[in-house]
């Protein structure tokens, strides 16, 4: 349905920022045109009308002194250039016209509404501008009306001819100069805009894809490192989780279905046995088989059980929903319980357990999932862990004036984990061929992954022929896991 919406418009997005780009540079662009040209007119306007009181000014002087004879000898003596823009008028007090110069070029224009009755009623020094249009222009004569003291008036005006030219061709220009260079804009935009927003058009089709059944659909990465190279990245590292969790989801429901398959098949032949053997049994031979199938039922049952609880923890702390009931807690006294717990499994194989106490700081954290993922890395160490070996365990804490940071290192001499088997041993029921003769469901790791990272915490594992370490890093900012300054190397060494 929006696509349908979509191909309604010429171009789209593009078109449309293209088009409000352009209608906000026109509105600029008139906004600004339209402030030159209203300040280039009123300075021609200021200048024009300074030329006019100045002329005004002198020919008021030379009436004042010499009457009208002096007036009428000063502008026959006058420069005959002015004749062609300069108007003058000496009106009676009674609207005669007793002098009257017309410019040469006044051809249009109407002064007969500048004699008028109501001049008689200014008072002396009044002053006025009265403008005189010509027809079917825009041109005009701007005129200073002043009465004397003698009680005629005088009036100086000059054509703006020149004025309304000069604004006419600024304006001209202004029309020539922006309708192709709005063409050319709007080409142009659309090709800027359009190849900006390629990323964007990127990830459409990349979700298209998505939405077809590719699984990890990648969008390329644009040149600038700006906002829509960082949603490009996020995508596509979302993408790429969302792969993994769906391959992971996939092999957990295949291993999930496999290791489901033993208990259930085990639990089926004890039931087909006991149930074979009926015949020719007495009663209490009877009883004694149906009760041995029951308990392989139950030991079944409670398999599976342990398996589905696990798988279900592993969910709700990945997932955040995890109940952590967090108290101040020594991590001395979870790891010295554990080494308890599982003092009488290592002495069967003849491991000896080295852990050192220190005087640590109490840390917050859920007690009980705690002392089970520890427990989870000492019963692996265990397991794999060869006769007559060792396991280290060691604490160390880095405090600052901002956090504490807590490392733990459990260190056994097993025979180490393969570089194929590595990257895989977080994954749910997966299980490195070499542990697959060891009892276990395959979602320890898993589990300690999920429980460590529900703390703010982080678990890192490397390996070697010579043994296997898992390190832990609790602290209170979960960054600080990435920092250069601390480093495990630099703190357990």
């Amino acid at each position: 349905m929006f696509s349908k919406k979509n191909k309604l418009l010429p171009l789209g997005l593009s078109f449309r920022l293209t088009f409000a780009y352009l209608l906000f540079f026109t509105a600029s662009v008139t906004i600004i045109f339209a402030s030159l040209y209203f300040i280039i007119s009123s300075t021609l306007q200021k200048k024009d009308r300074d030329l006019i009181s100045f002329q005004h000014h002198v020919l008021e002087h030379v009436l004042s002194k010499g009457g009208l004879a002096g007036l009428t000898q000063t502008v026959k003596n006058h420069n005959p250039e002015l004749k062609s823009w300069v108007f003058i008028q000496l009106i009676s007090g009674t609207g005669k016209v007793l002098f009257q110069q017309i410019p040469s070029d006044s051809v249009g224009y109407d002064f007969s509404n500048l004699v008028k009755e109501r001049m008689n009623e200014l008072a002396p020094l009044d002053k006025e501008w009265l403008i005189t249009n010509k027809l079917e222009s825009e041109s005009q004569v701007e005129i200073l009306s002043s009465p004397q003291d003698d009680g005629t008036i005088l009036q100086v005006g000059r054509l703006n001819d020149n004025r309304s030219s000069e604004l006419h061709s600024l304006y001209k220009s202004f029309i020539i100069l922006t309708t192709p260079l709005l063409f050319i804009l709007f080409v142009g935009g659309i090709i800027v805009v359009q190849r900006y927003l390629e990323p964007i058009q990127n990830l459409i089709v990349a979700v298209r894809r998505f939405e077809k059944g590719e699984l990890n659909p990648q969008v390329p990465m644009p040149m600038i490192h700006d906002e829509l190279y960082e949603l490009s990245f996020l995508f596509n590292s979302m993408q790429t989780r969302s792969t993994k969790l769906i391959e992971g989801m996939k092999q957990s429901v295949e291993n999930l279905a496999h290791d489901l398959r033993t208990p259930l098949a085990q639990f089926k032949i004890s039931s087909d046995l006991a149930l074979g053997r009926e015949v020719g049994m007495g009663t209490t031979q009877k009883i004694d088989s149906f009760r041995d199938a029951l308990v392989d039922g139950i030991e079944s049952s409670e398999r599976i059980q342990a398996l589905i609880d696990s798988v279900m923890e592993i969910s709700q702390a990945e997932s955040g929903h995890l109940n952590l009931k967090k108290v101040d807690t020594n991590l001395n006294e979870i790891v010295a319980d554990v080494i308890e717990l599982y003092q009488d499994v290592s002495a069967e194989k003849n491991i000896q357990i080295f852990f050192n106490k220190t005087k640590l700081k109490e840390v917050s954290l859920d007690p009980q999932y705690f002392r089970r993922a520890i427990a989870n890395l000492l019963d692996n160490a265990i397991k794999y862990g060869s006769k007559n070996s060792t396991i280290q365990i060691a604490i160390v804490q880095v405090a600052t004036s901002s956090k504490l940071s807590s490392f733990i290192e459990i260190r056994d001499q097993g025979p180490g984990i393969s570089d194929a088997d590595l990257p895989y041993i977080w994954n749910r029921l997966y299980r490195a061929d070499h542990s697959r003769s060891v009892m276990g469901l395959g979602l320890g790791l898993s589990l300690v992954k999920a429980i460590i990272e529900a703390h703010g915490a982080k678990i890192d594992c490397k390996t070697s022929p010579a043994g296997t370490c898992f390190s832990i890093w609790i602290t209170s900012e979960k960054k600080a896991f990435d920092s250069k300054e601390v480093t495990f190397e630099k703190v357990l060494s």
